[in-house]
């Protein structure tokens, strides 16, 4: 093994080390705990519908199904 492989090598086991104290221990830290974070919550839905399924919401928009229909068939 070279000089310039065994640097290499040496960084690579200092610094890529996904165990101990190391920079990439702790960003795979922080991606585990957002990906539990995003298991465990839900987003804010924005669809709604009526209570007879006539009519949708969508944020500021609303629209029945019948209004739905003659607009799909122009």
């Amino acid at each position: 093994m070279n000089y310039l492989s065994k640097a290499l090598e040496a960084m690579r086991s200092r610094f890529l080390s996904f165990e101990g104290k190391t920079l990439m221990f702790w960003i795979f830290g922080l991606r585990q705990y957002a990906r539990r974070l995003a298991d465990i919550m839900t987003a804010e839905g924005y669809i709604i519908w009526s209570d007879d399924s006539e009519k949708i919401s969508y944020k500021d928009f609303t629209c029945t199904i019948t209004n739905f229909q003659s607009f799909i068939t122009m």
